[in-house]
């Protein structure tokens, strides 16, 4: 569902390169146009060229432009900068502010994803938020599990879990899936669980990476 987007602009710019096509070899070319042994009158072919047009921008417009500009931010975190101490381990512990736009029209529901993928054992889950109702367009600081749907983390709690590596410095990617549907889970499902629901209903992702280190 994720390739959706794309695909529609591919299928769209086809029907369009395709009329546009026939039309130019037509008005220079003077080749008739044939249908059922009866040719096709100019501003039929004309006609048709202006709604592969409009076909093409409508789908352009409506699909993909806004997933291609699906964003999410922080006021605490700019990409690719050191996650403030007070969001980990050795400070409060709490959730950082995000926000995002440019989901694409047909969303119902997000998924964020927090991991590590340089902890020693592979990659590590720290937080875990589902079914984020469509209309909703940020998270709290210190977002609680009695304000969302927690799933749960590697570190076995249906929470948040801040940044916390054993030694050197390591990325945290926080990644948020803009679904085409509310997933039917329980509150602490496992990861797996929720990714496996999240497969064919990806429409779009967004993501923000910072780096920690003690």
């Amino acid at each position: 569902m994720y390739l959706y987007p794309h695909l529609a602009l591919m299928v769209a710019g086809a029907i369009f390169g395709f009329v546009a096509l026939m039309h130019l070899l037509r008005l220079i070319y003077k080749v008739p146009i044939r249908i059922s042994n009866k040719t096709v009158p100019l501003w039929v072919s004309g006609l048709a060229f202006l709604l592969a047009l409009f076909l093409s921008l409508w789908v352009t417009n409506a699909h993909c432009s806004p997933a291609l500009g699906f964003q999410l931010k922080s006021a605490v975190l700019a990409d690719g900068d050191f996650i403030p101490a007070k969001y980990t381990c050795i400070g409060d512990n709490v959730s950082i502010p995000l926000a995002w736009h440019g989901e694409p029209s047909t969303t119902k529901s997000y998924v964020l994803i927090v991991n590590d993928p340089d902890a020693p054992g592979g990659n590590w889950i720290h937080w875990i938020v589902f079914n984020v109702p469509a209309s909703t367009h940020e998270m709290v600081e210190n977002l609680l599990s009695k304000d969302a749907h927690f799933g749960k983390n590697s570190f076995g709690k249906s929470a948040y879990g801040g940044p916390c590596p054993p030694k050197g410095k390591h990325r945290y990617i926080f990644k948020l899936y803009a679904l085409d549907s509310m997933l039917n889970l329980p509150e602490g499902s496992l990861p797996e669980k929720i990714k496996d629901a999240m497969q064919g209903h990806i429409l779009a992702t967004a993501s923000l990476m910072g780096y920690f280190s003690k």
